[in-house]
C-alpha cells in the first residue's frame, strides 16, 4: 500500500468513525448504544457477526453484545464463561497489541485445533479481533466474523481506533449501573430501598395477585443504646438474612430504619400463607425478632397502597402484644405463669423507689431535677438496668407524658411516644 492509498484510507477511517459514533450516540440506553454501533461496523463491513466480549470477575469471557446479519443464527447465548485457557493464542497476541486476524480458518486447522474445533461449527470462515485495555489490563475484545472481501485492513485500523470509544463507554455502562444499584439498594443490607419501592409500585395494578409482609425489628432502638449503632446494625442484617430464608427470590425493600416489605406478585393466597407460617417458625427460633403483619388480595379487589396499610396495621397489633410478652433486658420471651412474679417484684422495686424519694427529699430526685433547665428540649433520668426502673426529670415527663417521674421499662415505652 502506498502513501496515498495509506491517506485515502485514515479519511475514510476517520469519516466511518465519525458516522459510527453519530450513530450510535443517538441511543437513549447503553444496550442501544452498543446495538447501533455493531450494527453499523456489520452493515458497513459486510460482516456476518459483530460481536463483543468482556471479562467477568471469574475471569472468564462473555459475549456481552452482538450483532447478526440476516439468517445468521446468533451465538451469544452459547458464548458465555468462556475460560481463558481456550483463547490463550488470541490472549498472547493480544498482550503484543497486536490483533487476531484469520484470513482462512484452515490455515489455522492444525496449528491451533481448539481454536478452529470452537470456530468451526459457528460457520465462521474469516475474522478480526481487537483487544479492548483498560489501564494496561485487558478487559474484552471486539471482534467481527466473515468481513467482505478486501475489507480486513480497513477493519483492523478501524477497530484500533474504535476500541478506545468502546472501553469509554463500557466505564460509563457500569458507572451508570453502579449508580442505579446504589440509589435503589439499601447499602447496609443490600435489600431494595424505598426508591426501588416507587418505581414499582407504578407498575402494580390490575388483576395482579399480591402477598405483602410487613415487618418491623423490635427493640432496635434498645440494642443501639445498650450496645452501640454496630450492634444495631447487625441486628438488621441479620433480620434481614431471616426475611431472605423463605422470600429470597421476592421483592424485599428496606422501608425505614428498623422496617421491612416483601412483596409477592403472581402468588396464589395458599402458598402466601404458607410462606408466611414458615417464616414465623424461624422468628420464633431466632434470639432476634421480628413484629410481622400480612395482607393478600388481587389488586382489582385492593389497591396496594390499602393492601399495604392492612399488613401494617397487622403488624403494629403483633408488636403491641409482642412488647407485653418481652422482658427485654433478659432478652427472651417471658414463659408465664412467671410472669406475675415478675409484675409483682416489678411494683414493688417502684414503690421501693418512690418510698426512697419520699423519704430523702435531698436524695436522688432533687440532683437531677437540679440539673434541668426550663423549657430545655434536654431529658435526663437515671436507671437501675438489673430491675429496668428509672427516674426521670419533671421536663421529661411533662414533654412525653409520663404519668409519674418512676417509670418501669422506660426506653421500650418511650421508643413507642
Amino acid at each position: 500500500m502506498d502513501y496515498c492509498e495509506m491517506q485515502s484510507m485514515d479519511t475514510s477511517i476517520e469519516t466511518i468513525v465519525n458516522e459510527c459514533l453519530k450513530c450510535a450516540l443517538g441511543a437513549e440506553t447503553y444496550q442501544g448504544t452498543f446495538d447501533q454501533l455493531l450494527s453499523y461496523v456489520g452493515n458497513k463491513f459486510q460482516c456476518a457477526r459483530v460481536y463483543i466480549f468482556e471479562l467477568s470477575r471469574n475471569n472468564t469471557f462473555s459475549n456481552t453484545y452482538e450483532w447478526c446479519a440476516p439468517g445468521i443464527a446468533p451465538q451469544k447465548e452459547f458464548l458465555q464463561n468462556e475460560p481463558q485457557e481456550t483463547l490463550e493464542w488470541w490472549m498472547d497476541t493480544f498482550r503484543e497489541e497486536r490483533p487476531v486476524l484469520i484470513q482462512e480458518l484452515e490455515t489455522i486447522r492444525e496449528s491451533h485445533p481448539s481454536v478452529y474445533a470452537a470456530l468451526k461449527p459457528q460457520g465462521i470462515r474469516s475474522l478480526a479481533v481487537c483487544p479492548l485495555e483498560s489501564e494496561g489490563e485487558i478487559i474484552g475484545f471486539l471482534g467481527t466474523d466473515n468481513p467482505g472481501q478486501n475489507q480486513m485492513p480497513m477493519i483492523v485500523s478501524f477497530f484500533g481506533v474504535m476500541g478506545y470509544f468502546v472501553v469509554s463507554l463500557l466505564k460509563r455502562r457500569d458507572l451508570s449501573y453502579q449508580l442505579t444499584y446504589v440509589s435503589h439498594h439499601d447499602q447496609l443490607t443490600g435489600a431494595l430501598n424505598r426508591n426501588a419501592y416507587k418505581e414499582k409500585e407504578k407498575q402494580l395494578f390490575g388483576d395482579i395477585k399480591v402477598g405483602i409482609v410487613y415487618g418491623d425489628i423490635t427493640g432496635l432502638k434498645r440494642e443501639n443504646d445498650l450496645f452501640g449503632h454496630a450492634a444495631g446494625d447487625s441486628l438488621i442484617r441479620r433480620c434481614y438474612e431471616l426475611l431472605c430464608r423463605e422470600f429470597g427470590g421476592e421483592l424485599i425493600y428496606r422501608m425505614g430504619g428498623d422496617e421491612f416489605m416483601v412483596i409477592c406478585i403472581d402468588m396464589e393466597q395458599q402458598m402466601f400463607m404458607e410462606k408466611c407460617r414458615r417464616m414465623k417458625e424461624i422468628i420464633s427460633g431466632e434470639d432476634c425478632h421480628i413484629a410481622v403483619g400480612t395482607s393478600w388480595s388481587c389488586l382489582l379487589e385492593m389497591a396496594l397502597p390499602a393492601l399495604i396499610a392492612k399488613a401494617e396495621r397487622e403488624m403494629y397489633k403483633n408488636k403491641s402484644e409482642y412488647y407485653e410478652k418481652m422482658d427485654f433486658m433478659e432478652g427472651k420471651r417471658k414463659r408465664t405463669p412467671d410472669d406475675a412474679r415478675g409484675i409483682s417484684f416489678r411494683q414493688e422495686s417502684v414503690e421501693t423507689l418512690q418510698q426512697f424519694l419520699q423519704q430523702n427529699p435531698d436524695g436522688i430526685g432533687p440532683l437531677i431535677d437540679s440539673t434541668e433547665m426550663a423549657d430545655s428540649p434536654i431529658c435526663l433520668y437515671i436507671g437501675d438496668l438489673r430491675t429496668n426502673i428509672y427516674y426521670i426529670t419533671d421536663n421529661m415527663r411533662k414533654m412525653f407524658g409520663f404519668d409519674s417521674n418512676v417509670v418501669y421499662d422506660l426506653l421500650t415505652k418511650w421508643e413507642k411516644r
